[in-house]
């Protein structure tokens, strides 16, 4: 598994930043800005975990892409006022529907947390528009995580069974950014949890915000 990088200068930390904005634009991303998240937090009656690790990127730079009704979030963890990446906390890249996270995958502060974030961007964008339609209803499908590299298109009739692999027809340079992952995460089960004995899940540790008012989430 990559070890996690070293404390870089502030000057690493900017370089590397403006190259993640500038290649996240380039995606169709935009920035999440302040007056947009406190419009939401209003609008939904937004409550923030109960947890210590939010303080870390409380002010994180994030970005967000829509398409069909899913949102691509990014959380970079680079906080603007003190013009450096944090130290602690992993960068999230997230697809969710109406406020509700339905994938999600994290990225430690290694030497190549920028690209992996990125590519982990395009990936999910490049399935959000090459979205499969429903070969009985002719609607797009919907998407379902049922672990952190397995996940289907499943038909928004719920009686039908039949699903589409969400990896399917990826194309060859993004299926070698999700097998490099996949050999990561291997290494980590089998080699480095049972050795270090971790029981808990990373993944667990982003925790999810309430939705007071989930009637006012957009559809």
């Amino acid at each position: 598994m990559a070890k996690k990088k070293e404390p870089r200068s502030g000057d690493f930390d900017r370089t590397h930043f403006r190259t993640m904005t500038r290649r996240l634009k380039s995606f169709g991303f935009e920035q999440v800005t302040r007056n947009t998240l406190e419009r939401d937090a209003l609008r939904l009656g937004l409550v923030p975990p109960s947890t210590e690790r939010i303080k870390d990127t409380r002010n994180q730079v994030s970005f967000q892409k829509e398409k069909d009704g899913y949102k691509i979030v990014v959380h970079t963890t680079y906080d603007p006022k003190k013009k450096r990446f944090t130290e602690l906390g992993c960068g999230w890249v997230l697809i969710v529907q109406d406020e509700k996270r339905l994938y999600a995958r994290f990225f430690y502060r290694t030497a190549s947390f920028t690209s992996n974030m990125l590519k982990e961007a395009e990936f999910l964008s490049n399935r959000l528009e090459n979205r499969p339609l429903c070969s009985v209803t002719g609607k797009l499908m919907v998407l379902h995580q049922t672990s952190d590299f397995t996940a289907l298109w499943k038909s928004p009739k719920e009686d039908i069974i039949e699903g589409v692999d969400f990896y399917d027809k990826t194309p060859k340079n993004l299926s070698l950014h999700i097998q490099r992952l996949k050999r990561q995460k291997r290494y980590y089960e089998n080699v480095d949890r049972p050795r270090k004995k971790i029981t808990k899940r990373k993944r667990d540790d982003r925790k999810t915000w309430t939705v007071r008012r989930p009637e006012n989430a957009i559809h």
